[in-house]
């Protein structure tokens, strides 16, 4: 690669994915329900994602390809920052299966004092999972996550046992010592079908919290210490993916057609942009 190569790649990536996300936005507004009667597949899902207004585009992209290429789950939660405002909720209620929440109803009354002014998103989020009744299959995601093909052929097996997303590397609070192995968890998407026990992972946040130390990576730490305590499975990474070679490429690593998820973090969120255009979840 030429020097200086990939730093301008991205660049290109990233205002073609402005452009895309643009369109997307305008065609919003002109959206006709009718064709949520097409899809006829119900899917035996619950699925909780997590959003503000800044994700909102990023949230009603997930929800689309889920339809386009899942079908319509039982309940789909919306849990809110707080951010969104009137007509991005009306716009979300609009789907019949859609239930919008503010993320302080959603979690135990004796945390919310506790943790309503932290600047981090990701600790509140921590507190409604905890709090969350599994009473059947129950996804919990970020907004940054589309659905592909196959995770409609993994349904039946994702229903047996309770999984997670591997991360490519362990991210967790400094000085925090896992358990060395190869799929360390990754917040952003599990799958719940019975409950599990969160204790120490909210008596480490407690603590953390107390001290004053906690970090942008402090949720998924507390995640890593209940997920491994709890024995759950991680998910086939090759077809629930989570890679950043393509940071700096033109083309995507990938076949969309042969994944199941795609987590489209930070570094490659101008991926899922066009994910978007080239399989046509523009409206």
């Amino acid at each position: 690669m030429i020097k200086g190569q990939g730093r301008i790649q991205i660049l290109i990536n990233k205002k073609r994915a402005e452009l895309y996300k643009k369109q997307f936005e305008v065609k919003l507004s002109n959206y006709n329900f009718e064709t949520l009667k097409k899809v006829e597949t119900r899917v035996p899902l619950t699925l909780y994602a997590f959003s503000g207004n800044a994700q909102f585009a990023d949230q009603v992209l997930s929800i689309l390809s889920f339809l386009k290429n899942v079908g319509i789950p039982e309940k789909w939660i919306i849990v809110s920052d707080g951010t969104h405002n009137t007509s991005q909720i009306k716009y979300f209620e609009s789907f019949p299966f859609i239930k919008f929440k503010l993320w302080h109803n959603l979690i135990a009354e004796k945390f919310r004092a506790q943790i309503a002014d932290t600047p981090f998103w990701q600790i509140k989020k921590f507190f409604v999972v905890t709090n969350i009744p599994i009473e059947s299959s129950t996804v919990v995601l970020d907004s940054d996550i589309l659905f592909f093909p196959k995770f409609r052929d993994c349904i039946e097996s994702l229903q047996e046992k309770n999984w997670y997303l591997s991360d490519l590397t362990p991210h967790f609070d400094e000085g925090f010592k896992p358990i060395a192995h190869q799929n360390y968890a990754n917040g952003g998407f599990y799958i719940l079908n019975q409950p599990i026990n969160w204790e120490q992972g909210i008596e480490y946040m407690l603590k953390r919290m107390v001290n004053a130390s906690i970090s942008h990576f402090t949720e998924q730490t507390a995640v890593e210490i209940v997920f491994k305590n709890n024995d759950l499975n991680f998910l086939d990474p090759r077809l629930f993916l989570l890679d950043l070679t393509d940071q700096f490429t033109i083309k995507s690593c990938c076949n969309s057609d042969n994944l199941a998820i795609r987590h489209f973090v930070g570094p490659i969120r101008f991926r899922m942009w066009i994910a978007a255009n080239k399989y046509l979840y523009f409206l």
